[in-house]
């Protein structure tokens, strides 16, 4: 009898365990889905917030568990769009509700103002890549994300619209 108790122990141990763990890689982790999977007033949602996204047939949808207060983990789904022109990613909770988006647009037009940023501030680099970042949802914002380069020295730069360096990162 005590052998069948601490077995019994510890299964139950291990299965606590076992499960904390699941729960902690699960954080932040995608978990792809079919489309069929998607609960229709996300669907919907996604439809009504970003009808252009209609357009786009290669759709890639996930389930994604973020932290939530506390310990308490949030399921959302994911969904995922990419071309040549555009990465979108899009996250809305079960109940359709729309929680945020981040589009990024490749290879932007840049506005005068980030033009002459750059001109003015960084005008011994190279232009080698530029994209917009458009994020909606709890913090809505527009910026350019402009990598340069020098010789063998690399630089990547945020700059708002309006010509404000955001972020300067070496290499």
């Amino acid at each position: 009898m005590k052998k069948l108790s601490m077995l019994a122990a510890v299964a139950i141990a291990f299965g606590i365990v076992v499960e904390a763990n699941a729960q902690q890689i699960e954080i932040g982790k995608n978990t792809k889905i079919e489309r069929s999977e998607v609960p229709i007033r996300i669907l919907k949602s996604l439809e009504n917030e970003f009808p252009e996204t209609s357009n786009f047939q290669d759709q890639t949808w996930y389930l994604h568990y973020m932290e939530g207060k506390g310990s308490l983990t949030a399921k959302v789904y994911k969904v995922v769009i990419e071309n040549s022109d555009l990465d979108f990613t899009a996250y809305y909770k079960p109940d359709g509700e729309f929680e945020k988006a981040n589009e990024i647009k490749k290879h932007a037009q840049l506005p005068e103002a980030v033009e002459a940023t750059i001109h003015s501030q960084y005008s011994n680099w190279k232009v080698v890549d530029r994209n917009e970042i458009i994020s909606v949802g709890r913090f809505n914002r527009d910026r350019f994300e402009i990598q340069l380069e020098k010789g063998n020295l690399e630089r990547l730069i945020v700059i708002s619209p309006d010509g404000k360096v955001i972020r300067d990162r070496h290499s």
